[in-house]
C-alpha cells in the first residue's frame, strides 16, 4: 500500500492495518494514534517526529525505518517487533514496550 492510500485510509476512520506490506509509507509528522500495525511490514518506513499515542506495533518488521527526530506518544507496543538496522532515539524508552524487540545488528540508540 502506498502512503497516500494507507493516510487516507486512516484518515476515514480505519485503524485496523495489521499484517499488511506498508513498506517506505512515509508517515513523517503525521497523527497514528490507536493505530494497530501489529504484524505490519514497515521496512525502510519514515516515521519521523509521528505521533503513535497507543499504537500496537507488536512483531512489526521496522528493518531500516526511520524513527527519528521526536517520534513519540505514550503506551505504544513494540514487543516483538523487528528494529533491526534503525536508530532510536531516547524519548521511546519511557513511552513504550520494547519486550522482546530484535535490536540486533547497526541497531543503535541515541541519547543525546
Amino acid at each position: 500500500m502506498n502512503t497516500g492510500e494507507f493516510l487516507r485510509r486512516y484518515e476515514e476512520g480505519e485503524r485496523d492495518f495489521s499484517g499488511i506490506n506498508l513498506s517506505g509509507v512515509d508517515a513523517t509528522f503525521e497523527t497514528l494514534v490507536n493505530i494497530n500495525l501489529s504484524g505490519t511490514n514497515l521496512r525502510k518506513a519514515r516515521l519521523s517526529a509521528t505521533n503513535l499515542e497507543g499504537a500496537n506495533l507488536q512483531n512489526a518488521d521496522l528493518r531500516d525505518a526511520d524513527l527519528s527526530a521526536d517520534c513519540h506518544g505514550h503506551n505504544i507496543d513494540f514487543s516483538g517487533a523487528n528494529f533491526r538496522e534503525s536508530g532510536l532515539y531516547e524519548g521511546f524508552i519511557e513511552k513504550a514496550n520494547f519486550s522482546k524487540a530484535d535490536f540486533m545488528a547497526r541497531a543503535s540508540l541515541n541519547t543525546s
